[in-house]
């Protein structure tokens, strides 16, 4: 393409007009460019091939793993030599003579010497003396063990220090140190997470993960009870809103499962929770002396937005209820003062995942539909908002999968469900305890407290989405009526299909829904979805990314049919408007870099 030269003159007006800005960019400073180099030239080398070293008596010294700087030195035992005032001393006696010049080399040096143990002298004397009589044989003397720092690091340095003393008839061995490993790990229990797995099975959170916004990110995620162990070692920081509470029931593990089934790091061990990089809070609901789960919600809108959800890990009593067992326990919103926050909460667009209860109560019941003081939550007509979850059983457990297991209360108020027997997540400790309580792992969590989280963590899934995609969330209802119109439906086991506690949801099925079924690219994403997170260029706003559009002539940014100057201003325009169509490089964001991208396919041209 030749250019005349009032094009040439308009197009470095163009450009001068960028020029003219300020931005931050990607250039790297004169410092920077320092660094990297200092970086390079301190970028770590091949290998030395390692040393064989070796004991008095020919065997070859472990020298993997071993710190490069200190090596740990045992004289013989009952030798009288100790360390005064930094330097090794016999006093007198001779007993370490042959080794005074090797000892010098290293003062020299200005390597340091230290005891092994902290321990003073004759007390350790004490644990030797007792050791021995009590296991009837000689014991180490540990007065006699000391590290060397050596003031030159390296395996070089290290090595000869090792072989110098290990010819010595005063020592008795010199050895590496070992670096520091980490300790044992529980083992990967994700395979027993079958919640996370496509629909029918789990929740489809699996198939969401690779999507923009599917991990959970955009999200925050609350849960409301007690019985939180926050220092577990596969939970994120979980950040408590409000009071501290108190646990009625001094407890370290229901919270923590709660926490597990959505949180949980994945890490490669442990259990990966449902929307892993969701933000997450607890709220506890029994504080300043008094159970208040209405509180304990309005604590929690203080840092939700729409989109964010709080899950509801509470029950009360309902008309049934004599203390002797769980049944005739019912959702938390036929207590009217928590009913209101509830709403109050949807009203802000917060979604509210409520357990059913494990009561075994038919809440569409006469029962529930008078007294109460005229507040009737479970008829649809006075529908709070909140998303009420059902325990259903999972494949392969007690009955059928997705029939109703006989203590999960049910009726037309209960809108999804989820497993409610062998969750595997965090706590309890009945899989996993050999690390101690921080790393105690179940895989028997059960009831409307395991359902709740899971039907909680594809809520979570598909609001992340949403907000990546849309900028916006999903109103809670909506949200409720996909989920249940693109669940799993419930199936007849041991309890009747009729007594309901509605689908297991999958985030997956509700988002192609939502955002619609096309996807050109095959990658299991809507291309809805991708062209909205920017993950796909859309430059002529048809809704179809443009990869699958070969023919498709970006330069030709005003759609004229032809590549001209004109092309070059309706593409800046687009630029200075952070329009989504001017990133035009593949790379995310709208900077400076498009502008040369656009610029090259502009003087190549259509062909």
């Amino acid at each position: 393409m030749r250019l005349g030269v009032s094009v040439v003159a308009h197009i470095r007006t163009a450009l001068g007009l960028v020029a003219s800005m300020t931005f931050v960019t990607g250039t790297a400073s004169a410092a920077e460019k320092s660094d990297a180099s200092a970086a390079r030239d301190v970028a770590p080398q091949a290998a030395a091939q390692p040393t064989t070293v070796r004991t008095k008596d020919g065997h070859a010294i472990q020298l993997s793993n071993r710190r490069e700087d200190v090596i740990y030195i045992k004289f013989r035992d009952d030798l009288s030599v100790r360390l005064r005032e930094g330097a090794l001393t016999d006093f007198g006696t001779g007993a370490i003579a042959e080794a005074a010049a090797v000892i010098a080399k290293h003062a020299a040096a200005k390597d340091a010497w230290s005891r092994v143990h902290d321990v003073a002298e004759d007390v350790l004397d004490g644990f030797r003396a007792t050791a021995s009589k009590s296991l009837g044989r000689a014991t180490a003397d540990h007065n006699t063990e000391y590290h060397l720092t050596l003031a030159v690091a390296g395996e070089i340095a290290r090595d000869q220090a090792l072989a110098d003393f290990n010819v010595l008839g005063c020592v008795e061995v010199a050895l590496g140190v070992p670096v520091p490993v980490a300790a044992p790990l529980p083992p990967n229990l994700q395979n027993n997470q079958g919640y996370l797995n496509p629909s029918t099975t789990g929740v489809g959170a699996t198939q969401v993960w690779p999507w923009p916004g599917g991990t959970g990110g955009n999200c925050r995620v609350v849960d409301l009870e007690y019985s939180w162990n926050l220092n577990h070692v596969d939970l994120p920081t979980v950040t408590r809103i409000g009071p501290a509470g108190v646990d009625p029931f001094n407890d370290t593990n229901h919270g923590t499962a709660v926490l597990g089934q959505v949180v949980s790091r994945n890490n490669g061990w442990g259990t990966t929770g449902i929307c892993y990089d969701a933000t997450a809070h607890v709220v506890p609901t029994f504080r300043n002396n008094n159970w208040n789960v209405g509180g304990a919600i309005t604590t929690a809108m203080t840092v939700l937005s729409a989109g964010d959800v709080i899950i509801i890990e509470q029950q009360t009593d309902g008309p049934l209820y004599d203390g002797s067992s769980q049944f005739g326990l019912v959702p938390v919103e036929w207590y009217f003062p928590w009913y209101q926050s509830i709403v109050t909460a949807v009203g802000n667009g917060v979604t509210i995942a409520e357990a059913a209860g494990n009561g075994s109560q038919n809440l569409d019941a006469a029962m529930y539909s008078s007294g109460n003081g005229g507040h009737w939550p479970f008829l649809l007509a006075n529908d709070s908002g909140a998303i009420i979850i059902g325990a259903g059983c999972n494949p392969g457990g007690s009955s059928t999968d997705r029939s109703r297991l006989w203590f999960s209360n049910y009726g037309a108020t209960v809108d999804l469900q989820g497993w409610g027997e062998n969750v595997f997540t965090c706590g309890y400790g009945d899989r996993f305890s050999a690390e101690g309580l921080n790393s105690y792992y179940t895989s028997s969590f059960g009831g409307t407290s395991s359902a709740s989280p899971i039907v909680a963590g594809a809520c979570v899934l598909v609001q992340s989405v949403c907000k990546e995609a849309l900028g916006v969330p999903l109103a809670p209802g909506l949200l409720k009526t996909l989920l249940r119109n693109t669940g799993a439906v419930q199936l007849s086991g041991t309890y009747p299909a009729t007594q309901n506690i509605g689908p297991r949801p999958s985030a997956r099925a509700a988002l192609f829904s939502h955002f619609g079924a096309a996807d050109c690219n095959t990658n299991q994403i809507p291309d809805a979805v991708e062209i909205g997170a920017g993950t796909s260029l859309d430059i002529n706003g048809d809704g179809i990314p443009d990869e699958c559009q070969p023919d498709l002539c970006i330069a030709d940014f005003d759609e004229s049919g032809s590549v001209a100057v004109p092309d070059i201003f309706s593409y800046l325009a687009a630029w200075f408007a952070y329009d989504p169509r001017a990133n035009v490089d593949g790379l995310p964001g709208v900077d400076i870099p498009d502008i040369f991208a656009f610029l090259s396919m502009w003087f190549a041209g259509c062909d």
